[in-house]
């Protein structure tokens, strides 16, 4: 028997307080700007997981890179990292893309008031 649990999820809807005055005034800290926050996501990404293709991309051209220059491989070692954001930075806009059409596409219904795609 499993037993349901209400949870509550709310925003904060204050500003963290970056400084109270003498006189009791407090001054409020802004919120992160979008690019502040993007940032601070791709700073939380983890390098050393990588999806299983990433992996076979890396052998392939660990392989590649085997044949050419030390120079070469050396530049091409530092490279990769930003890859992995790269790619992990363009999935996350694509999911965005999908769910902005999925919430565009369900206010649509919801204004129209069919239930149905029309």
């Amino acid at each position: 028997m499993s037993n349901s649990v209400n949870i509550s999820v709310e925003t904060t809807c204050e500003n963290q307080i970056r400084e109270i005055g003498y006189d009791g005034t407090e001054l409020y800290q802004p919120p992160p700007t979008l690019s502040e926050s993007l940032a601070k996501c791709a700073a939380r990404i983890d390098f050393s997981k990588t999806s299983l293709d990433d992996l076979k991309k890396e052998e392939k051209s660990a392989a590649a890179a085997a044949d050419e220059d030390k120079d070469a491989t050396q530049f091409q070692e530092s490279l990769w990292p930003w890859d992995a954001v790269r790619n992990k930075l363009k999935d996350a806009l694509t999911e965005i893309c999908v769910l902005s059409d999925v919430i565009s596409i369900a206010q649509e219904q919801a204004l129209s008031g069919c239930s149905i795609p029309c």
